[in-house]
């Protein structure tokens, strides 16, 4: 017999927030009068609470390797570590050339068109082609080295060579990654992203700190052989579809046709992904650049922490972006539906992930070390630029989804200048302090520019625009009576 749920406390809370979660997300409101939004809804609340499940086991697994981190590294070696593994994070969109959206957004359609025999020939040539522009990157860098560029990531030989191979594994999960999730394999799809990514360094920086501590090039290390696990996992994973079968009779697209699609509009999507992943982290590279070693380490372990707050967020457009894709090419409602939900979803999220953020930073910082809790004010102005998302929803994602490919690329380079500028600005007038107000700043006004383009050029709303009345009260009134009864 269950309690009455009307009373004041933690537990009534978190009870009516999950019957509104799961009344919202996993029912068809009453504005839902097309069956593909209904699909899509129904099947994104699913996909959503897997990934964001096996998400919340990777933040808690990564934070616990920061803590490891900070204790087992000197202040320098621990600011390197974390500039030299953000560097690599934004070289994986330059090299992969947008190949990985492309491919997700291609594949989708061709596995819910049943034409499964050209998605492992897509997929091998982006793997070509994201080999050869990673080994490229690692000459590059290498070479830095050689003519003695005074920067963190060419401050050696093996430093070089480490951020290199990192990027190029990196992007190699980044293709699978996607892979799987157009074929509809949602929790093989983050099990390296979130679980391996981040247990084997754990485990082995673990092992460094009962031996004495360890460098910056050893914690890299452990992380690039975490990403070669993780690329094995993803390639077993992909085993069972059946991808690589070469020639299949009733396959309706020509491996020639589907490759020249692939990279036609992987080069339309190349800037807007280069300048949107440089914008995620622009306050890190930046401060990681221009401060001094203590304060940047106090500033990056903010950028961290703060970063916690995506994991809902990433998990909602992860999880939403194969069905956004075939919805994409289906009548407008179909879209309009699928993004009505995702919005509402995603604004639970974020409050969800901003608030998880929020507890979990100051016991981390303190973990860390009693000098890193100076750096709280700075989470909690960094986390004010996620609330963002809960607000304008998933307009950036549907933006190219939807093959708005020159809009997204030319509005995401726009908004990257422009809260370059902020946050240089804001660095220049208040330090660390103001570094952080000006990518929060830059990020709601990105999100207003993305939620405005969609709107005007496919007529669909997304984030708060979407959530139309008859939708709110059918959810609310379908979870008090389920909580009544």
């Amino acid at each position: 017999m269950c309690r009455s749920t009307t009373g004041k406390g933690p537990l009534p809370t978190l009870f009516w927030a999950g019957a509104f979660f799961g009344n919202t997300f996993f029912g068809n409101c009453a504005g839902d009068r097309c069956v593909w939004g209904a699909r899509l809804g129904r099947g994104l609340g699913r996909d959503t609470v897997i990934v964001l499940a096996m998400r919340v086991v990777g933040t808690l697994l990564w934070m616990g390797y920061l803590v490891v981190l900070a204790r087992s590294l000197s202040k320098p070696d621990f600011a390197l570590t974390i500039y030299v593994t953000n560097f690599a994070l934004v070289a994986v969109l330059v090299i992969t050339m947008g190949r990985d959206v492309s491919l997700l957004r291609l594949s989708a359609r061709l596995w819910g068109s049943a034409d499964v025999a050209q998605i492992g020939g897509v997929l091998h040539q982006a793997r070509r082609d994201v080999l050869l522009a990673g080994m490229l990157l690692g000459v590059a860098l290498a070479g830095g080295v050689w003519i003695g560029l005074d920067w963190p990531v060419t401050r050696s030989l093996p430093l070089a060579l480490l951020c290199g191979a990192m990027a190029t594994l990196l992007a190699q999960m980044g293709l699978s990654r996607d892979v799987l999730r157009a074929c509809g394999r949602m929790w093989q799809s983050q099990l390296g992203l979130n679980i391996t990514r981040a247990a084997v360094p754990l485990v082995g920086g673990l092992l460094a700190l009962r031996s004495g501590g360890m460098r910056a090039e050893t914690a890299l290390a452990m992380f690039l052989a975490a990403l070669c696990l993780s690329v094995l996992i993803e390639a077993w994973m992909l085993a069972p579809l059946g991808l690589n079968n070469a020639a299949a009779p009733e396959a309706r697209t020509h491996p020639a046709d589907a490759g020249l699609a692939l990279g036609r509009s992987a080069w339309q999507i190349w800037p807007g992904d280069v300048a949107n992943a440089i914008q995620m982290r622009l306050a890190g590279l930046i401060a990681g650049a221009v401060l001094s070693p203590d304060a940047a380490a106090l500033f990056l372990a903010a950028e961290r922490l703060a970063n916690l707050a995506q994991f809902p967020i990433a998990a909602t457009s992860q999880a939403s972006a194969p069905r956004l894709a075939r919805a994409a090419v289906a009548p407008a409602p179909a879209l309009q539906a699928g993004l009505s939900k995702a919005s509402m979803l995603m604004g639970l999220g974020t409050c969800i992930g901003v608030g998880g953020a929020l507890a979990m930073s100051w016991p981390a910082l303190r973990a860390m070390g009693p000098e890193f809790t100076a750096a709280f004010p700075l989470v909690l102005i960094l986390v004010a630029g996620h609330l963002s998302w809960s607000v304008f929803g998933l307009a950036q994602p549907a933006l190219h989804l939807s093959g708005f490919f020159r809009s997204y690329s030319f509005l995401a380079v726009a908004a990257c200048l422009f809260t370059a500028l902020l946050v240089c600005g804001g660095g220049q007038k208040a330090g660390a302090l103001g570094t952080a107000v000006g990518f929060a700043l830059g990020w709601w006004l990105t999100n207003l520019a993305y939620t405005l383009t969609f709107w005007r050029l496919s007529g669909c709303r997304s984030g708060v625009l979407s959530w139309s009345p008859s939708m709110i009260r059918a959810a609310m009134r379908r979870s008090l009576l389920w909580g009544r009864g």
